[in-house]
């Protein structure tokens, strides 16, 4: 025979599974930490920029603090202020305090390496003192120190004007003096006087200010700027470079302390810092390009890496791959290597699709098989027993023939159900049958059939002892265990009386059937039989007129906790009768559903709207196999109905103006009570109870009170009754305990009451 032709497909695709798993898994985590680390470097430069703008921004602040303390010990010398008012500085003692005030000033410069030049400005004299000498303001602004870029009329504005901690940004200057670019500080003194008698002057250059930014930042790793808050550059390292850049615009826009920057190849990392002390703002810029090296080093280190895992994904694969392929290698070995010539002659894919197509040959096979049976002598002789027990027409030549065999004198017949699921019972008839049908008792032949739903039917044909009750039983207890051994609920049955001759089958079968319905309420080892009937007297339960008036008031209230006490007499009631019938169960659940649908058509609401199903699938009960469904069902449809109303009718609206107009009109009745009122309301008092207690926010007995105390508190204020006679008006029987509860209440007697009001 031709081998058949199997691809090795499983093999290929759990190794390309594996593999695939491995790659996926190596990729995503490699890479994920590759874009975690380039963050981390991302975040760590940005901090480090920040750190450095705010380090250069405490220095410079620091710096400008000292700048004012200079300025205030100039203010606050003598020599100094003794020249505010001095018109003409070359005069008799004036010039002495003359050239002690430029000693002064020299004395500042030598001590203070931090600025460049100092002089002060005298408005009143128009003459300027310095280290080097003093001079008249028109000569020395236009020959000693001269602003390049400033006219005469904007200078002598500047001189006369009062400052305080102002700064003139970077400008050109030279002169016999200074020669460069230089910020100029100006103070005026004195500093608590807004009208100026002298204006410091300070000069620092740019390069004092690049070096001492410098110290905080390596060149190559990146440089520090100062710009004022309206965007002039103070210091910088790059004056058309940073003014050619959007840097200014984004840092005076941006909220952040921080941004990235590209320009062509080269990306920066700018952090900003504004000073607490002046106007400037103190710009640091990192180098991007260092970190953006290491990262690439990083992503090459990765790629290895990956590579490395991919090359171990790929031996674990292999490894994994032959341990997964074992089963249905073994699977395959066991498997008859064809079943029929279509299939060896087909090819197959993989091994699942070869194993899948001979366990299917195996199973249409074995179908074959047994439907040829069923249509033959077996299905045959199922029907002859079934034609036998309903009176149709069998032949004792179709007897002999199907090897059916009846070699005992007493027949009876035995109809049994289960409260099981009715397609696990269909499926397990057969074997079921076939069990008992070779059940090696003595004295015993059992026949069966069984129809579409949960009933079963066996033909008993015995001889004559095995009518003695005591030895019935034990047959019956033989065959029960044959089913409970296929079958997990409970097992009813329903037994005819002996009869002798196979042509009363027909009568046996209906008995059996009638003795059925009696017990399918009952204890699940018993086995009612039909001679145990003909004594009964049937009496169909029904609900009392004051039960179905109960259950009505209920369900018209949404109140399913106190139907379902209601049904719980009913149930409790009907289970304590002795030999119920299906029909007992029937006639209780139509009364039970007929309130439910009586309250709905008197309230006009659509079923279908509760239930989501048609009104006739509710009164279908034969899809129930036993009465524990049947009671559940009918719970089920009160709760969902009581729960429908609770929620969505509108005459719970107008329940609480009910109670509150009872109460109002009998509190004074010494007999109210919480079921006097339940019962002319027409509901029932747990209900009532349990409505004021949501609704009204306290009990029937503490609303009771309220309301007699505040009747009382009206009479106490303008009635001069006594007490007692109160206690009486308002309903109480006994003052002390009309006493007890207003104190209670209110936290006085009625007596100081009525003393507080007089």
């Amino acid at each position: 025979m031709e081998k058949t032709k199997i691809k090795r497909g499983l093999w290929q695709t759990y190794f390309l599974f594996f593999v695939a798993t491995f790659l996926i898994c190596s990729i995503v985590i490699i890479f994920s930490f590759y874009i975690y680390v380039e963050g981390l470097l991302k975040e760590e430069t940005a901090s480090s920029s920040i750190n450095i703008a705010n380090q250069v921004k405490d220095v410079m602040d620091i710096r400008m603090e000292e700048l004012y303390s200079i300025a205030v010990q100039l203010s606050l010398d003598r020599r100094i202020s003794n020249l505010f008012n001095v018109a003409q500085p070359f005069e008799g003692s004036v010039f002495i305090s003359m050239n002690q005030a430029r000693e002064l000033v020299g004395q500042y410069s030598a001590i203070n390496n931090f600025v460049d030049y100092f002089a002060i400005y005298y408005p009143n004299s128009e003459y300027v003192f310095t280290p080097m000498g003093s001079y008249s303001a028109d000569y020395f602004f236009n020959k000693i120190l001269i602003y390049e870029n400033m006219d005469n009329g904007k200078l002598y504005d500047m001189l006369d004007k009062f400052h305080h901690r102002d700064i003139i940004p970077l400008s050109e200057i030279s002169g016999q003096l200074l020669n460069g670019e230089y910020i100029t500080y100006i103070q005026s003194l004195p500093i608590e006087s807004k009208t100026p008698k002298a204006n410091v002057f300070m000069f620092i250059s740019e390069e004092k200010l690049l070096s001492m930014m410098a110290k905080t930042m390596p060149e190559h790793v990146g440089y520090v700027n100062i710009i004022t808050k309206d965007g002039k550059i103070i210091a910088s390292k790059n004056h058309d470079m940073l003014s050619n850049s959007k840097s200014i615009e984004k840092i005076l826009a941006l909220d952040t302390p921080f941004f990235m920057e590209e320009e062509g190849e080269n990306r920066s990392m700018i952090a900003y810092a504004p000073s607490n002390v002046t106007d400037w703002c103190y710009i640091a810029v990192l180098n991007m390009n260092i970190m953006l090296d290491k990262i690439a080093q990083i992503r090459n280190r990765t790629l290895v890496i990956a590579l490395i895992g991919c090359g171990v994904g790929f031996i674990l694969s292999v490894f994994m791959t032959k341990n997964a392929y074992k089963p249905w290698e073994s699977l395959m070995q066991s498997l008859p290597n064809s079943i029929n010539e279509d299939h060896i002659n087909k090819g197959y894919n993989n091994e699942y699709l070869y194993i899948k197509e001979t366990i299917k040959s195996v199973l249409t096979e074995r179908e074959s098989f047994k439907t040829a049976f069923e249509n033959s002598r077996g299905y045959a002789r199922y029907y002859i027993i079934q034609n036998l027990c309903k009176g149709k027409g069998v032949s004792n030549e179709d007897i002999k023939c199907n090897r059916i065999e009846f070699p005992y004198d007493r027949y009876r017949i035995l109809s049994i159900k289960s409260n099981e699921n009715v397609e696990n019972m269909y499926d397990n008839f057969p074997t079921i049958i076939a069990r008992l049908e070779n059940i090696g008792i003595n004295g015993c032949k059992i026949y069966g059939y069984y129809d579409q739903r949960d009933f079963l039917c066996l033909i008993v044909n015995i001889e004559p002892q095995w009518e003695e009750q005591s030895a019935f039983n034990i047959l019956i207890e033989n065959i029960k265990q044959e089913i409970e051994e296929h079958v997990t609920g409970h097992i009813f049955i329903g037994a005819s009386d002996f009869c002798n001759d196979i042509s009363l089958l027909p009568y046996s079968f209906q008995q059996a059937k009638k003795a059925l319905e009696h017990s399918f309420v009952g204890d699940e080892n018993l086995v009612v039989e039909y001679n145990n009937l003909q004594n009964m007297t049937i009496e169909y339960p029904e609900l009392s007129i004051d039960s179905e008036r109960q259950l009505i008031n209920c369900v018209r209230n949404g109140d399913y906790v106190s139907a379902s006490t209601i049904l719980d007499s009913v149930f409790s009631d009907l289970m304590n009768k002795q030999n119920i019938s299906m029909f007992d169960v029937y006639y209780i659940y139509y009364n039970s559903i007929n309130v439910v649908l009586q309250v709905c058509n008197e309230k006009h609401i659509n079923l279908d709207e509760i239930y989501n199903t048609n009104i006739d699938n509710i009164f279908n009960i034969n899809e129930y196999s036993s009465i524990e469904q049947i009671i559940n069902t009918i719970y089920d449809i009160y709760l969902q109905t009581c729960h429908y109303i609770e929620k969505n009718d509108d005459s719970q609206i107008g329940l609480s103006r009910k109670i509150e107009e009872y109460i109002d009109e009998h509190f004074a009745n010494t007999n109210i009570s919480l079921a006097c009122m339940a019962d002319d309301l027409g509901m029932s008092p747990s209900y009532l109870s349990r409505y004021m207690s949501k609704n009204f926010g306290m009990g029937f007995g503490d609303y009771l009170n309220d309301i007699r105390i505040t009747e009382a508190k009206l009479l106490l204020t303008n009635d001069s009754r006594p007490i007692y006679e109160i206690a009486e008006i308002i309903g109480y029987t006994n003052v002390n305990t009309f006493i007890r509860v207003f104190k209670r209440l209110e936290g006085i007697t009625p007596g100081q009451y009525r003393e507080n009001i007089s």
